[in-house]
């Protein structure tokens, strides 16, 4: 029986799966009722930033200490989500959803191509099981 700590794992993994999976239609719904894909995106994610700063002052000095890099990486993930938001909004919802999908194929392409890392054994199991996706 697998232990409590890989359950948690796999039902996060999957609970995060399901929602970017039917987030987009929220999103399609708030831009035909004229709130822009870039403002709903904003306002999902600043409105908890800010209460949870409000409500959990520690985490405000974490994030102070944070610096540079936490910057980085928020400006990137930011990016990235305005861009998923964005794409679901105007393109193709199947196509855009099937490149989301896809994204574990090419993290383990271009961190081998890019960060010289040799893929492991269930780095070719995460291809096969990304590229069987759309099949």
């Amino acid at each position: 029986m697998p232990s409590k700590q890989k359950m948690l794992a796999v039902s996060g993994l999957l609970s995060g799966a399901v929602i970017w999976g039917a987030i987009w239609y929220p999103y399609r719904l708030l831009e035909s009722a004229g709130i822009s894909g870039a403002l709903s995106s904003l306002l999902t994610y600043l409105v908890p930033l800010l209460l949870g700063l409000a409500l959990l002052p520690s985490v405000a000095g974490k994030i102070r200490n944070g610096g540079w890099l936490l910057l980085w990486i928020a400006l990137s993930a930011g990016w990235t989500n305005l861009a998923y938001v964005l794409a679901v909004i105007h393109g193709e919802v199947m196509r855009v959803m099937l490149l989301f999908y896809l994204s574990p194929f090419w993290t383990v392409i271009f961190a081998q191509a890019l960060l010289r890392e040799k893929p492991s054994t269930a780095g070719y199991c995460v291809m096969a099981l990304s590229l069987g996706g759309p099949w």
